[in-house]
């Protein structure tokens, strides 16, 4: 199961600062679920949970929701280089802020709470108490995706989550033009606009016309007085996958507990033979080393005398490149044989030496262009298209005196 069978689930409701006096909902949860929930201040709610693993839920408006692309895997070069890596997100230095996020790939989805914040949190806690298992953003557990936002309307704010890792909180007296600037956004964006919106909580009548204005079609409704906050977002938290804020405590360490005066023979021999291995590894990695060098010295010197005008950058590649190009098959010009073609056809139909003559010779493309001035009977002699010792073909264009041949070879055409 994702999540343990039985746990709890507290929501501070408000943002700011946590203390015993804090607004929340709580939920026990058991086989999926609630069996037990209330609603009071913070107090209230660790006595009610206090003997299950519980999730605390702090209001997203003390967090930063975003995410990155980092270009490693590595846990460890993650954590050091994401700091770096949002710092263009962001107003404040990133160094002042504790992030824990979760992997896809190469991308991170972040959630970032300032060291302050955190830090009195868990002086609250200590004070009170009581340790949670999870302390994880509220708005991240409501359900809502880009196609389907869903929204909770609390006592003096509107919680939105707009995608699987996109949250927010509207905290003010007139959230609609928030709401609106939101929906504006979103349309604009490539995700689209929302398709339709799951409310839950009391809608104001001005909500209520904005809502039936923007054509949003609004899935379920239920009054404040019928909902549990911590009820609705419980069932969207999953322990395996959340994004938990907890620092990590650092392991302890196991202390050894060695009588020196029986083991100091065996450790002292154990570290000799450790060197000598060392030392052993020293000189084979110092003569392989030498080997290396002057193998890389005997070729550059054949390289050197094989290609003294090549200027030496890789051996071994510019020689694999030199004997590729040696090895390749050289494309013949066929421009020699098309034109002694051509003068023997042209030779064969004179009857007398001046008969035609030669005024223009191009080869391109592949092809042989001659143009040739002559008398109209000599016109009468080359025929439109014909074949040239079998190898090539031609085709002529008649105009005024001239003639024009172009030459190809029959492989082209």
């Amino acid at each position: 199961m994702a999540s343990p069978k039985q746990f709890g689930f507290i929501h501070i409701q408000s943002p700011g600062l946590v203390s015993a006096e804090s607004a929340c909902s709580w939920v026990i949860v058991q086989a999926g679920k609630v069996t037990f929930e209330g609603q009071g201040n913070f107090l209230q709610a660790i006595n009610a949970c206090a003997k299950v693993p519980t999730a605390l839920a702090l209001s997203v408006q003390d967090l930063i929701v975003t995410k990155i692309t980092l270009p490693t895997t590595s846990q460890t070069q993650r954590r050091s280089a994401l700091p770096y890596a949002i710092q263009n997100q962001l107003a404040q230095p990133a160094t002042q802020m504790h992030w824990s996020f979760r992997a896809k790939g190469k991308q991170l989805d972040v959630v970032g709470i300032s060291y302050t914040h955190l830090d009195l949190i868990e002086a609250t806690l200590e004070k009170l108490n009581f340790s949670p298992k999870w302390l994880i953003a509220d708005g991240l557990h409501l359900g809502g995706y880009e196609s389907h936002w869903k929204v909770m309307a609390l006592s003096d704010s509107l919680l939105v989550q707009s995608g699987s890792h996109q949250a927010f909180s509207i905290n003010s007296e007139q959230p609609l033009p928030w709401l609106q600037k939101a929906y504006d956004e979103a349309h604009k964006s490539a995700a689209g606009e929302p398709l339709n919106m799951t409310f839950v909580g009391q809608q104001t009548t001005g909500l209520k016309q904005w809502l039936s204005s923007s054509s949003i079609d609004v899935k379920t409704h239920q009054e404040a007085d019928l909902f549990n906050s911590a009820g609705i977002l419980s069932q969207g938290f999953d322990a395996n996958s959340c994004i938990n804020l907890w620092r990590q405590k650092p392991r302890k360490l196991w202390s050894f507990n060695i009588n020196w005066q029986v083991w100091r023979l065996p450790y002292t021999l154990t570290i000799l033979i450790a060197l000598l291995g060392l030392s052993h590894l020293w000189l084979s990695n110092s003569t392989l080393q030498k080997t290396i060098a002057a193998t890389q010295l005997q070729s550059q010197t054949i390289f050197q005398r094989t290609l003294p005008n090549t200027r030496l950058v890789d051996v071994l590649t510019q020689l694999e490149n030199q004997v590729l190009v040696a090895q390749s098959v050289k494309k013949t010009s066929a421009f020699l044989p098309m034109l002694a073609a051509f003068e023997t056809f042209n030779s064969a139909l004179k009857k007398v030496p001046d008969e035609s003559e030669i005024v223009a010779i191009r080869f391109l493309d592949n092809r042989l262009y001659v143009t040739l001035k002559a008398s109209p009977e000599h016109f009468k002699k080359w025929p439109k298209t014909g074949v040239l010792e079998a190898k090539f073909v031609y085709e002529t264009k008649a105009i005024d005196n001239t003639i024009n041949v172009i030459v190809s070879s029959q492989e082209a055409r």
